[in-house]
């Protein structure tokens, strides 16, 4: 997935069921595991009770509290451990390996790698949630 370099949806007006005019503003979330964004919309909050200048200053304030546009902000990897293993098993192993060790690693990935990390997004895979893991009773 792409990074972005930040989002500044403008702030529109749209009007209710109930015949209430809004602002309201759009924007785009990162979606774990997957490659696609979601599209959501946030509502500012009703024309009658503030100002236009007012509702571009609240979403100023949103992007800044969710920290989407931070450069913080990790975009969650949609490839989890088992697709890295899978790669190491097909491509990088052999390559790297004489086919007498193939028992050897690949027993050591199922044993001791898969049962805890198969499921778990990269990006959330650091040195501290390993050393962590290692510790466990």
């Amino acid at each position: 997935m792409s990074r972005r370099t930040g989002q500044n949806p403008k702030v529109r007006v749209k009007k209710r069921v109930n015949g209430e005019k809004v602002y309201y503003f759009q924007y785009w979330v990162d979606l774990p595991g997957q490659e696609e964004r979601k599209r959501m919309t946030e509502v500012v909050g009703p024309i009658s009770l503030m100002t236009k200048s007012e509702a571009e200053r609240r979403k100023l304030e949103f992007f800044a509290n969710t920290e989407i546009n931070s450069s913080s902000y990790q975009i969650p990897s949609a490839h989890t451990f088992a697709d890295a293993a899978k790669h190491y098993r097909e491509k990088f192993g052999p390559m790297m390996h004489r086919e007498s060790t193939r028992s050897t690693w690949e027993g050591r990935i199922k044993n001791h790698l898969e049962p805890d990390w198969k499921n778990v997004p990269l990006d959330l895979i650091t040195f501290d949630a390993v050393s962590g893991a290692c510790q466990r009773p």
